[in-house]
């Protein structure tokens, strides 16, 4: 096993020690099975989004987008300049 210093905010540390106790497991036992969880989420993603997974991030991510960025300056600004694979073009 290897240790490594961690630091957060004091209120996600006082989170987690609840989550923890509520568990009854360590704070270290409740970190570790945490982040095991997300490793193994996003390792489950690294399979390619299909083209309506793809549309639906732009879209999160141009409502997040300041309101006088349109979705059009926001793929000008962020998308790849290549062509999409034959695959994810939308008929």
């Amino acid at each position: 096993m290897s240790a490594i210093t961690i630091r957060f905010p004091k209120t996600l540390h006082q989170e987690v020690r609840r989550l923890a106790e509520e568990e009854g497991i360590s704070i270290n036992q409740f970190v570790v099975l945490t982040l095991a969880q997300k490793v193994a989420v996003m390792q489950d993603r690294q399979k390619p989004l299909s083209p309506a997974e793809q549309l639906a991030y732009l879209e999160r991510k141009a409502q997040a987008a300041p309101k006088d960025e349109t979705l059009a300056s926001f793929l000008e600004k962020h998308a790849l300049d290549e062509e999409p694979a034959p695959e994810d073009r939308l008929d």
